[in-house]
This record gives structure tokens, sequence and C-alpha cells, in this order.
């Protein structure tokens, strides 16, 4: 007979950072750093701009399966296994 594993339910979940998930923190920082390179007071607009993203996203999370951005990251090929691995099953790299 198999044994049974315990697989934790938090597997696909990004880390956080403060108050939000990495994604979500990416999307705010990116916000505010184009606000701040416009200078003057629009990195407190993209602050706001941000925080709205960031309400969206996790909104929209939220009604996905768990860790749907990294899988549809692999998905579009962004971050691709396969360039490395030519067979990842059975670890053999490309020559």
């Amino acid at each position: 007979m198999i044994d049974e594993i315990d697989i934790p339910a938090h597997t696909d979940d990004m880390p956080s950072f403060l108050l939000w998930e990495l994604d979500e923190f990416l999307v705010l920082m990116l916000c505010f750093l184009g606000g701040y390179i416009a200078r003057g007071m629009w990195p407190f607009v993209g602050a706001a701009i941000g925080l709205w993203f960031t309400a969206r996203m996790r909104r929209w999370k939220q009604n996905e399966m768990m860790g749907a951005i990294p899988h549809i990251v692999f998905a579009a090929g962004w971050a691709g296994i396969n360039k490395l691995y030519r067979n990842a099953k059975h670890g053999v790299l490309w020559s």
C-alpha cells in the first residue's frame, strides 16, 4: 500500500513583502517609481494608481486558482524551464 503524504496547501503562494504579495508589491512600486521619475506631485499620483491596480489585482487573484500569475508566466513561455532542460522529467540538459 502507498503511504500518504501531506502536501501543504500554500505551495503556490507568492512570497510576501509587508502587506502585499510580491507581484502586488512590484505593481505598486512600478507605479510609484513611474511617478517619481516624472517629479513634482506625481509620486503620490503614481502611488494612488498603484494602490488601485493592486486592489484590482488582489480581487482578480481571489477568483482565480492559487499561483495563477506564475502559471500564466510559465504558460506564456516568459520564464520557461525548457530553455535549460531538453527533458525536465529526466533532468537532461541541452548540450
